[in-house]
């Protein structure tokens, strides 16, 4: 039997730090090894499939190590923890499917996590990584506004509980992580395999080529997270995300950032 972390996070907002933080300290404290899969985007909402037939239906190129990986991982039972991360994705379309085949993984704990970090930054790394990867992606960002403000507030929601699309899911704010060590043991208490002494996680990967600003050239805690916004907050499609009428989802955006993260100062320029 092993233990599984689901983990659901958007991308650009922390999940990696967070995501290797859990993994140091539950392997500090089990003694055990946990297997990372990345962005296992493939093995996603497969509706109960095995891990062959989940690849033959989803599977690419650049996936064809993480299933000989994952396939390897289930044939041998040393392995008995295992992460895997799910970006992007739609939370909701989870409710009532199973990512993997349970008798086939012989699961004996499932933890959903879901990470959260507050819109303002979040939207100014996402659109900062954009930039490196070229204009075609800005333009499409660009077209596809409110879906990406919706899935964030999906993700809102789900952590203020005003719907429950993951039963007993562990919600994690980036932002709070980040600032505080209390925060950081009273949410590691809760997967259930001891405790941490909230030291802060330093390291940068180069999952995501790093962060959006500083690639992996500094550490965690030296990284402006929480001021990314000011970088960008005179530019025009940046503060477009905030205005979007489409739905309402700037308003909506900026009453789920107070609800959760609460004013934060300067960024009432953008609305």
């Amino acid at each position: 039997m092993r233990d599984i972390i689901s983990f659901y996070g958007l991308s650009r907002a922390g999940n990696h730090a967070v995501i290797f933080w859990i993994i140091k300290n539950i392997e500090k404290n089990t003694k055990k090894k946990i297997v990372f899969f990345n962005n296992a985007k493939w093995l996603f909402d497969t509706q109960d499939l095995t891990v062959a037939q989940a690849y033959g239906k989803l599977g690419t190129k650049e996936k064809r190590k993480q299933y000989r990986d994952v396939s390897k991982m289930l044939k041998d039972n040393k392995h008995q923890f295992a992460l895997l991360s799910f970006e992007d994705r739609g939370i909701c379309n989870v409710q009532g499917k199973k990512p993997f085949n349970e008798k086939e993984w012989h699961i004996k704990n499932h933890h959903k996590v879901v990470l959260i970090r507050d819109p303002f930054n979040y939207f100014a790394s996402k659109i900062k990584h954009l930039h490196q990867k070229g204009k075609k992606n800005v333009a499409l960002f660009k077209k596809n506004i409110t879906p990406l403000s919706m899935r964030w507030i999906d993700y809102a929601k789900e952590y203020l509980g005003e719907i429950e699309c993951f039963n007993k899911g562990i919600c994690v704010s980036y932002n709070h992580w980040f600032l505080s060590a209390s925060y950081r043991k009273k949410t590691f208490k809760k997967f259930g395999y001891g405790e941490t002494d909230g030291a802060p996680y330093v390291k940068v990967h180069q999952f995501g080529h790093g962060s959006s600003f500083n690639g992996t050239s500094k550490k965690g805690t030296q990284l402006k997270v929480l001021d990314r916004w000011r970088v960008f907050q005179n530019d025009p499609l940046y503060r477009s995300v905030f205005k979007n009428k489409d739905k309402d989802t700037g308003k909506q955006l900026i009453h789920y950032s107070e609800k959760i993260f609460g004013k934060m100062p300067g960024t009432e320029v953008l609305y």
